[in-house]
Formats: C-alpha cells, sequence, structure tokens
C-alpha cells in the first residue's frame, strides 16, 4: 500500500495537531510551534466546523495527504491496511477530526494490541482499508492534481498573455513617440 501511495504522490505518517494543545506537555507544544516554520502546512475542518491542522515535511504541493481523502470519503473511523507481516497502517478519524499519532505504519502486535485493549475509540468502527477504497482515494487525489495543474497553467498563460498585450502597448506608445 505504502509503495502505491508514494508512486501516485500521496502522503502518510503526517503529524496532525490534537484539538487543544494544551493539553500536551510544553516539550510537545514547542515541538507543533516549530513545525509551522519546516513544513507544509495542512488544514481541513474537522466535525465541528473548526480548523484542523496537519504538518508535512514535503512542502511542495505535487502531494496530497492520505489521510485527510479517507476522512471526507469515508468519514470516523479505525481504518487499518496491513502492508506486511511485520506492519499495519493505522488511520483514526474521530468527530471528523484526524487524531494525532495516527496515519502511520505500526508494528502488527502493536495494532493488535491497541484493536483490543484500546478503550478510547470503542464507539469507532474498525475498518480494513480495501484495494477499492485506496484506489478511490488516489483517483480522488488525481482528479485534484488535475485541477491543480489547469490552474497553474491558466495562471501563467495569464500573466504571459498580459506580458504580451503590455509589449504590444508599450511598442505602439513608443512608435506614436517616436514617430511625433
Amino acid at each position: 500500500m505504502n509503495e502505491v501511495l508514494k508512486s501516485n504522490n500521496i502522503l502518510t505518517e503526517l503529524y496532525w495537531e490534537p484539538a487543544n494543545l494544551t493539553e500536551l506537555e510544553p516539550a510537545t507544544q514547542a515541538l507543533f510551534r516549530g513545525m509551522i516554520k519546516g513544513n507544509r502546512k495542512l488544514q481541513y475542518r474537522d466535525g465541528d466546523g473548526k480548523a484542523a491542522t496537519g504538518y508535512s515535511s514535503k512542502i511542495s504541493t505535487l502531494y496530497e495527504p492520505f489521510a485527510i481523502y479517507v476522512k471526507e470519503l469515508y468519514g470516523d473511523g479505525i481504518y487499518f491496511a496491513h502492508e506486511d507481516d511485520n506492519s499495519t497502517y493505522l488511520l483514526i478519524v474521530s468527530n471528523g477530526r484526524i487524531v494525532g499519532g495516527t496515519d502511520c505504519f505500526v508494528d502488527r502486535m502493536l495494532f493488535s494490541e491497541l484493536i483490543n485493549h484500546g478503550n478510547t475509540y470503542a464507539n469507532l468502527e474498525v475498518t480494513p482499508l480495501t484495494e477499492l477504497q485506496i484506489d478511490a482515494v488516489i483517483e480522488r487525489c488525481k482528479a485534484r492534481q488535475v485541477f491543480l495543474k489547469r490552474r497553474r497553467r491558466f495562471f501563467i498563460s495569464s500573466i504571459f498573455i498580459g506580458g504580451i498585450i503590455l509589449l504590444m502597448v508599450l511598442a505602439l506608445a513608443l512608435h506614436f513617440w517616436v514617430a511625433g
């Protein structure tokens, strides 16, 4: 799964801010404040309509966050995909907010312990991510990238055409000024 997502410029393992930073230790709060400077900031709206933030070390807009698309397409839940015998992708979305510390690959035994003994998110449905769901996320990301590419082309073309028109007007003005 991870290789397929990487080949399609889709990011996992982002850092997601909790709903309330004041609940964190001061060192962790400082870590999140420091991430603002060196990482790409990704924002979305949670279930209450409040802004939620994640950070990616990839600053290019060519990369899309997998967790946000899963949240938008499938809503709240505990999502997982077994990568191999030792690794499992884990994502928890609760009240429309991506839970910090998830959107990561964990040891399969740790995943089993979290699912069997985790009472904090017992109300959420545990859902394995199928190939069909992953393909739906990939298609949505590709559609967004096409939209962004068209918008960039339109913007660059507008500037180019505007520059040509400005040069033509200046050339015409210069011609009339020299011709007197």
